[in-house]
């Protein structure tokens, strides 16, 4: 049997673009002469439409491409992951199609309400099935069902002899290896041949990075990450025959592969040409700076350093140097007299007021020029720094997309120093050059510069503490004792606490920005802005 294994971008709520898609892949597989076209899951609306799915003309639109697909349909089956509606049901499910007509049907059992996953709201959960494709039994679980061992073994019940999982799986940094190892469970289990094909998009910020890929017994080919991509699989018996070299990406690799997706994908889906963002001569700018670069080229990206009176020559010349190296267009614009016009015209401000007012004067000055030129603002704020509410709002997290939103301080530094000594190997990026910003920017202490001789660490722990407390509390769910019984300081992690949560108003009011972890603050962690929990 001949699998043609379709990685693919769909475009989310696009059903016409979708189907064009599907049918160009559809001819490739007729022209290999394979007996399946396979694709990833909700091919036909993308994963996922969200509340496009409660508008009747949304489903509408979808019956009537579907119903031409299958009028349209050859000796090659078509295993269509698609919606469908019966007796007032909705199903995540697979349309088999083939000369003219739908021979079998699959439905997604296991249906996710979890993270980012959000499917109870619009699925009822139904029956995977077998579907008989020329002579072959083949087993049709759809991604989340994969999870559940019960799923494959009343399949291989059933008589399947291979599985073709069809998947939207979102990124995170060990995604990957989480799947391969679900997958070697299932398939210790049941000893069918597993075929997984993933989607690859950047939607929203959520990651898809695709890397589809065979497993039976041993790993045989995987596809290539943060891009499109296809291979016809020749399945004989109980064996994969395909083979091909399988990448391996260190986890800067990957991270910054994702980035660059997230961002680009952004960028041509909502139809912005260009980018403009405040470089600061910090670390976090100059690395939204370069991923900016990678994902859009140079020509798109524009930077302004807007210097106050606490700005430090060195950052001056930090920033200049970083747009030096990236070949980006540059301006500086002070805000010394902005800040002390509006300071006079309120009466005088001081402490924390006078500084916010200084972020504030930038965020105006960004969002100025981004109605002048249709630039979208990117912000470059970290997860640490969102998690504590160390930013502020209407100032530095003025913008549309946040490339590091999800990435720890520690993070940042470690990407920074992978992308300035070598190109990324998880995907194609726009610039070839490296490094990207100079050495201090790196080494130097962080500051965000809006008083004298300020330093982040004045405010919150050294982040190699801070982040390990935030990922504890974050990804691991731990409560306050938990944490301090793992040897961390009670003040510090008390303080700690009390700032993510006093800090929940400004993380709703950020702009979106890509996942990379297994949890967000955004969808993935869903807690109450007043919060009177002490744990």
């Amino acid at each position: 049997m001949k699998i043609f294994l379709a990685q693919v971008k769909p475009r989310i709520g696009d059903i016409e673009y979708n189907f064009d898609l599907i049918k160009n892949c559809y001819l490739k597989a007729c022209n290999d002469n394979a007996d399946i076209c396979l694709f990833p899951e909700m091919i036909s609306v993308g994963y996922t439409p969200e509340d496009l799915l409660h508008k009747p003309s949304f489903l509408m639109e979808l019956e009537k491409h579907t119903a031409s697909l299958i009028k349209n349909s050859k000796a090659s089956t078509i295993l269509l992951p698609t919606v469908i509606k019966e007796k007032d049901k909705l199903y995540n499910a697979i349309l088999a199609i083939q000369n003219g007509k739908v021979i079998g049907k699959s439905y997604k059992q296991c249906i996710p309400n979890y993270g980012v996953f959000d499917e109870e709201r619009y699925f009822s959960s139904g029956e995977p099935r077998v579907i008989d494709i020329n002579e072959y039994k083949i087993g049709v679980p759809i991604c989340e069902d994969m999870w559940f061992p019960e799923v494959a073994s009343k399949l291989k019940e059933k008589g399947a002899e291979i599985l073709l999982v069809p998947n939207a799986s979102p990124y995170d940094g060990e995604k990957f290896n989480t799947r391969l190892e679900i997958i070697r469970k299932r398939y210790q289990e049941v000893r069918l041949p597993i075929i997984y094909c993933n989607q690859v998009l950047g939607q929203d910020g959520i990651v898809f990075e695709g890397r589809s890929f065979g497993y039976d017994g041993s790993l045989k080919f995987c596809l290539s990450a943060f891009r499109e991509d296809s291979i016809v699989v020749d399945v004989q018996g109980n064996k994969i025959l395909t083979t091909n070299n399988i990448e391996n990406f260190s986890k800067e690799d990957e991270l910054y592969g994702a980035m660059v997706l997230g961002l680009r994908d952004y960028m041509h889906n909502n139809r912005f040409k260009s980018v403009l963002l405040g470089l600061s001569g910090g670390i976090d700018s100059a690395l939204v700076a370069a991923i900016a670069v990678d994902a859009l080229g140079k020509e798109n990206v524009h930077a302004i350093m807007m210097p106050s009176k606490f700005t430090g020559r060195e950052s001056m010349e930090d920033a200049e140097r970083v747009a030096e190296m990236l070949e980006i267009s540059y301006r500086v614009i002070a805000i010394t007299d902005i800040v002390e016009t509006i300071d006079s015209g309120i009466g005088g401000t001081s402490g924390i007021a006078y500084e916010n007012l200084q972020s504030r004067a930038r965020g105006i000055i960004l969002m100025s020029i981004s109605n002048m030129t249709q630039s979208l603002v990117l912000t470059t704020g970290n997860k640490s720094e969102n998690a504590v509410g160390y930013a502020t709002l209407y100032g530095d997290m003025c913008g549309g997309f946040n490339p590091i939103k999800d990435l720890y301080k520690t993070a940042v530094f470690n990407i920074a120093k992978f992308r300035n000594s070598k190109l990324p190997t998880s995907i194609q990026v726009m610039n070839l050059n490296f490094p990207v910003m100079p050495e201090r920017v790196i080494t130097k202490p962080p500051s965000a510069e809006l008083r004298e001789d300020q330093k982040d660490s004045d405010s919150l722990p050294e982040y190699s503490i801070l982040d390990q407390i935030l990922e504890a509390y974050i990804e691991q769910d731990l409560g306050k004792e938990e944490i301090i019984d793992k040897g961390f300081d009670k003040e510090t992690v008390e303080k700690v606490i009390k700032l993510i949560k006093i800090s929940e108003y400004k993380r709703r009011q950020s702009a979106p920005g890509v996942k990379l972890t297994t949890r967000t603050l955004d969808k993935e962690r869903r807690y109450p802005i007043t919060n009177l929990y002490k744990g």
